[in-house]
């Protein structure tokens, strides 16, 4: 009767824990083996694990029924769980973790300990701490019998005890123990679908959709030209300066859907995937709309105003994502920390790092989008909640804040290194080469080392015919640290224009290797092997074109011409024979 009372009052502590001071049962944290208390068949006994937290600050009960054990027992117990204590912490990324192990003994089992005790709750480093409760239920009174527990206090995890008993007490008299487990399992499901509730409120229907925009979007680039081409991603959208000034305001917008080559593209579609899907999921479909969009247009707003670099990508939208999540966890922010609050800020700490670190990466855009995310959260709110109050003021301050950053923006000098250099690779592109060349000796007078410049510059002494010249420069960005298939591309030109025909045919297949879609490489290089009277290379070179899918009229004119030739030279060499 005694044990089955001790159950009994255990279950009712577990519960009112659960159901009035936010506890979460938590699945047993030990590793491996563990000493286990059971009963005179060698049963389990009855055991929880609870935990509640207050952003980083952890508490953790642990309500263990103890039956006929001994002293040894119990200080092999204590020693174990205070050696898993910074384990515990761990698990958790808690800074402060305080353990409580209340031992629950039916009545005629008192045990005192007080030098175990005195031992194990000097477990404390400041970030942990043990204490340790005896517990000892028993009934008194006749006939009508009362329920008292000795030895429980709750007041270093902020309860007031005096309160929790009578609860604890009415539910031990007045259900039975299996009773009380079904209502501990019905507490757990309340509790799983609350936490549904709140990070399964949407799907990730957008989230697909702009992974599929943005991948579309990648492929046409590639077959229009290049994601990495200024020129293309100028043609089609990105953000640049000169023409946003012009008006053309729409690429405030259209940046977000593009990206600058494979490895941008990859990336981002992995961020948005997870960063992305985790925003649709807890704000759902129509405010993720909102926040992306927002966030988006607030990172080319900021990148517009204080960078002119030519810019494309979905990040600014991503670090919206991230700014919606840390908006999360100002409102849910025992919740954020459980889950997956360290993972965003430590993710979002790496990145933004990064960001300083790498000079061709846009921050201001980075920094933008995550505000911009955070203002957008704040304008609807989380699901359910509508503090109408909040989303005015935040409404009014975005406003505001992008009306500063476009005026910033629109009155900005357009006289930066980088504004010089793509200017300069869009008129050579449009063979303007005269004022390609101004552009790059600007950009080196304003300091820009790169070796995008010699790259520039070597193509525009092509033009120019200045072989030697074009030559120099070109070595000179290859020993910079250039490796392009443009840098080879011109590279060998020089080469060839200055009959250097083996360094030339070598560069040339250094261009194909680094972009095989290189339409001119395959030409120049097959137009080589030719003039060296070389037709089956020349022919192998063309039909590996092909298999690219490569088409075009000048190397389907070459290709008709190499197998003329072949063919004279066939019946020549047999009229000698």
């Amino acid at each position: 009767m005694n044990i089955d009372l001790r159950d009994r009052w255990l279950y009712g502590l577990t519960l009112v824990l659960m159901c009035n001071h936010n506890f979460q049962k938590l699945e047993n944290p030990f590793p491996g083996k563990q000493y286990r208390f059971t009963d005179f068949f060698n049963q389990p006994l009855p055991e929880y694990w609870l935990v509640r937290n207050k952003a980083r600050d952890y508490q953790l009960l642990r309500i263990q029924a103890v039956d006929t054990s001994g002293p040894s027992d119990l200080s092999r117990d204590l020693r174990q769980l205070a050696d898993h204590i910074p384990l515990f912490r761990k698990r958790l990324r808690a800074r402060s973790l305080q353990v409580t192990a209340l031992y629950v003994f039916p009545h005629g089992q008192k045990l005192l300990l007080p030098e175990h005790i005195q031992d194990m709750n000097s477990v404390d480093d400041k970030r942990s701490r043990l204490s340790v409760q005896f517990i000892h239920v028993q009934e008194e009174g006749w006939p009508y019998p009362e329920l008292r527990a000795e030895g429980l206090d709750l007041t270093e995890v902020n309860i007031e005890t005096e309160a929790l008993l009578p609860k604890i007490n009415r539910l031990a008299q007045f259900h039975t123990a299996l009773e009380l487990q079904d209502m501990i399992k019905a507490e757990e499901k309340r509790q799983e679908e609350a936490f549904n509730r709140v990070f399964r409120y949407g799907k990730p229907y957008l989230t697909m959709l702009f992974l599929i925009v943005n991948i579309g979007m990648f492929m046409f680039l590639e077959w229009v030209g290049s994601s990495t081409d200024p020129q293309t991603l100028i043609t089609y959208g990105a953000k640049w300066n000169p023409l946003i000034i012009e008006g053309e305001y729409w690429r405030l917008v259209t940046p977000m859907f593009l990206h600058i080559g494979i490895w941008h593209l990859m990336f981002n579609s992995l961020a948005l995937y997870f960063l992305g899907g985790a925003v649709e999921r807890i704000f759902g479909t129509p405010r993720f709309l909102w926040i992306y969009l927002f966030a988006g247009i607030s990172g080319t707003a900021a990148s517009f105003a204080f960078t002119p670099n030519l810019a494309a990508g979905a990040s600014g939208a991503i670090f919206g994502c991230f700014g919606a999540l840390l908006y999360f966890g100002l409102k849910r922010r025992d919740l954020f920390f459980r889950t997956i609050g360290m993972d965003i800020i430590f993710i979002l700490i790496f990145n933004l790092a990064i960001g300083f670190v790498i000079p061709m990466i846009d921050n201001y855009g980075h920094i933008g989008g995550l505000v911009g995310g955070f203002l957008a959260a704040a304008m609807v709110n989380l699901p359910g909640e509508r503090h109408w109050r909040e989303r005015a003021v935040t409404a009014l301050a975005s406003g505001l804040a992008l009306f500063v950053l476009l005026n910033v923006g629109f009155n900005q000098p357009l006289d930066s290194p980088m504004y010089h250099l793509v200017q300069a690779e869009v008129l050579l592109n449009e063979e303007k080469v005269e004022d390609a060349l101004f552009h790059i000796e600007r950009a080196m007078e304003m300091g820009l080392n790169r070796p995008e410049v010699y790259v520039q510059l070597g193509a525009i002494y092509n033009y120019q015919e200045q072989y030697e010249k074009a030559e120099e420069t070109l070595l000179l960005a290859k020993d910079k640290g250039a490796d392009q298939a443009e840098l080879y591309f011109h590279l060998s030109y020089a080469q060839l224009m200055l009959e250097k025909y083996d360094e030339g045919r070598v560069n040339l297949q250094e261009a194909i290797s680094r972009d095989p879609d290189m339409m001119e490489a395959y030409y120049n290089l097959a137009l080589v092997y030719k003039e060296q009277n070389e037709y089956a290379f020349a022919v192998e070179v063309i039909e590996r074109a092909y298999q690219r899918g490569i088409r075009d009229e000048k190397l389907e004119e070459l290709y008709e011409q190499i197998l003329r030739e072949q063919d004279g030279s066939s019946y020549v060499s047999s009229m000698s024979a």
